[in-house]
């Protein structure tokens, strides 16, 4: 507790700034994996890293080395399983499409799939439009007809015609493009409500394993609703459905002008969080850091022959310069250390004595690299 008080006492604005960034980026990743497959494994990787800094800085040699062979294995796994995830999400760091956000591209065929979807409830035409998102849906889907073609309110009461053979499949959206009809998704085994049918099981079942949004029209009822997460929400009119497409899949760009509100509340628990946890990895990896501290050590003389005293000297205390690890060397206060010369040898007079590193006792993981001055005057005469 002590070492944690130092380093606070320590602490730099450019170390505060340090830890604000770090936080900041942590928080803006969560935002992009949140909801996806890779967030789970990107928490347990996290919480590997965590408890591996916190065992260095504890001297846990064994538990730390475990821990960075489990952190190394799992980061090799995390790429190769999660390649495509990857790629996709360094695709959309472009700058210039963080910097830019074209809302009427993503206006235009988000209308035309709200549009498509009030008609086809309002005749209770059953339908299911899966927007994929930030997980691949490749390996969790059966394959139907290829479109890759453009999102048109046409284009999609006909797919979901009565008469058309792909009316039992979904439709497949990636990019604002129809990708593939006549899909087949994964049926949920979670306890719906009965008056929920399979195009609602299937809807959930593709949710439970992705952050793909979908939008199902029951056929019975005439119904809009919209799953996500593994969760059915039921949307009551157009600008609902609208809405909520365009917050889920176009949301604001990185670039915007959040407001001062929304920069500390939104999702405050979890930025709390994030800064919590990025504090402990600053104070568990500076501890570890090499630092250097220059002190004044008072001077303590021992071994003083019988009546003899110290007359005068040239100084009363030294300026030592210290290096060893962080929490070891802010964990040394003024006044605990204290530079002993043994004058068991000293003679009456005039005497110089040359100052050693080993002459100041401190930790052992702390060195003592330099002493000014390097030699001390002393003169002593007899006692009468």
């Amino acid at each position: 507790m002590d070492t944690l008080i130092n380093l606070l006492e320590e602490l730099h604005w450019y170390d505060i700034v340090d830890i604000l960034v770090v936080t900041y980026l942590l928080v803006w990743l969560y935002s992009w994996v949140k909801g996806t497959r890779a967030f789970r494994i990107l928490l347990g990787l996290g919480l590997l890293t965590l408890i591996y800094f916190w065992a260095q800085y504890l001297g846990l040699f064994l538990t730390g080395r475990v821990f960075e062979w489990l952190g190394q294995a799992t980061l090799i796994l995390v790429i190769v399983i999660f390649a495509g995830e990857i790629r996709q999400v360094l695709e959309r760091l472009n700058p210039l499409k963080i910097v830019s956000h074209n809302g009427n591209q993503a206006s235009d065929y988000i209308n035309e799939c709200v549009s498509a979807a009030e008609y086809l409830a309002r005749h209770h035409i059953g339908a299911i439009l899966v927007f994929e998102r930030g997980d691949r849906l490749r390996e969790l889907v059966r394959s139907g007809i290829a479109l890759n073609g453009d999102v048109q309110r046409e284009v999609l009461l006909s797919i979901f015609q009565p008469q058309s053979p792909t009316h039992d499949g979904a439709v497949w959206i990636r990019d604002g493009r129809i990708l593939e009809v006549a899909v087949f998704l994964p049926i949920s085994q979670a306890d719906l409500p009965l008056r929920y049918g399979s195009r609602h099981r299937a809807a959930v079942g593709i949710t439970e394993l992705s952050d793909a949004v979908v939008v199902i029209v029951s056929e019975e009822r005439g119904e809009l609703s919209l799953a996500e997460h593994g969760v059915l929400q039921t949307i009551n009119d157009t600008e609902q459905l609208a809405a909520g497409l365009k917050e889920r899949l176009h949301p604001e760009p990185l670039l915007s002008h959040p407001t001062w509100r929304s920069v500390f509340l939104r999702d405050w628990k979890v930025k709390l969080l994030a800064l919590f946890l990025i504090t402990s990895i600053w104070f568990a990896f500076a501890a570890r850091q090499p630092s250097e501290a220059v002190l004044a050590v008072p001077i303590q003389y021992m071994n003083l022959p019988d009546n003899v005293r110290v007359a005068s000297t040239s100084a009363h205390q030294v300026s030592v310069r210290l290096t060893g690890p962080r929490r070891s060397v802010v964990s040394i206060r003024p006044g605990t250390l204290v530079l002993r010369v043994d004058l068991t040898r000293v003679n009456v007079g005039n005497n110089v004595v040359p100052l050693r590193t080993d002459q100041i006792a401190v930790p052992a993981d702390v060195r003592v690299t330099q002493i000014e001055p390097q030699l001390l005057q002393i003169r002593t005469m007899r006692e009468r």
